[in-house]
């Protein structure tokens, strides 16, 4: 949260906590930035729900937050909206229709569960998509997972090449620079 880049990626091992940081991670941008817009990208919409949403109703129930006061919920929509205009979204990126129709919107974080599983989807959803999204409130955009089955790929470009560091700036593609110029953390 302190790292003050606007692309930041987390390539972490399983159990290693990083769907609980996107959820407090979400709640306190949302809390502080009214009327702003976060979305949270999952390979489907069904599995975002799956890894976050009770988990937010966990989170607002330890810290006092009241549903029809400080945030309502409407279940149909994944949507969580707050009583100063902010909303979370959770998203799938299984359907490239549905994707693109969330072009323009704007927003002022990016989140990517378990990105390692995109493929070579990753590159259109961030940089045709979403990221022109963050351009007008100078937007951050967070990417997260873990290591995935093949050392190639847009994910691989952010992530790879720093085998023992625990922060590092990306180098992107050796061949296009590609990826370069994110924050990249490891924890386990």
């Amino acid at each position: 949260f302190a790292d003050p880049s606007r692309e930041k990626a987390a390539l972490c091992t399983r159990r290693a906590g990083k769907t609980e940081m996107w959820i407090r991670y979400a709640t306190i941008v949302a809390l502080l930035t009214p009327r702003g817009i976060i979305r949270i990208w999952g390979i489907t919409r069904l599995r975002a729900k799956q890894l976050l949403w009770e988990e937010f109703k966990r989170l607002f129930a330890r810290h006092g937050l009241k549903d029809g006061v400080d945030f309502t919920i409407p279940e149909v929509e994944l949507t969580i909206k707050f009583a100063n205009g902010a909303e979370i979204r959770l998203l799938g990126a299984d359907k490239d229709k549905e994707v693109q129709k969330k072009r323009g919107d704007k927003t002022i974080l990016e989140i990517v569960l378990e990105s390692q599983l995109f493929g070579s989807y990753l590159r259109t959803l961030i940089e045709d998509v979403a990221e022109p999204c963050l351009f007008d409130l100078k937007g951050t955009f967070c990417l997260e997972g873990t290591p995935g089955p093949v050392c190639a790929g847009y994910w691989f470009d952010v992530t790879g090449g720093e085998d023992f560091q625990k922060r590092w700036t990306s180098r992107g593609s050796a061949k296009t620079g590609v990826g370069a110029g994110w924050s990249c953390h490891r924890w386990s």
